[in-house]
């Protein structure tokens, strides 16, 4: 499972490539940016989502089979959160905030 979410966290910025003209994969890659998240002192962390501004989202914890919490990264800080009451949380995305004219 952590494998899986390594993984996700290596595509993900992919999507932020623009992909509508013709690209050989040594473009695309001289594109890309990659930077290791880990919470600090958690046993792992899994990167799900990311957004324009480069915020992300995430869960950690000690093990895969005993908690879950979630945590923001923005700007270079964590934040961190869980939904009330419950033991696991895994936020998979982050969307763009549109501000009304």
């Amino acid at each position: 499972m952590t494998f899986l979410r390594s993984l996700a966290f290596l595509v993900l910025p992919l999507l932020c490539v623009d992909l509508s003209r013709a690209q050989t994969p040594t473009d695309i890659t001289s594109q890309l940016t990659f930077t290791t998240i880990d919470v600090p002192g958690a046993g792992y962390t899994g990167a799900l989502g990311i957004n324009k501004a480069g915020d992300v989202v995430g869960d950690y914890g000690q093990d895969t089979n005993t908690d879950a919490n979630g945590f923001l990264y923005s700007g270079g800080t964590f934040t961190y959160f869980d939904y009330p009451g419950q033991s696991v949380t895994i936020p998979e995305r982050i969307r763009e905030l549109t501000i009304p004219a």
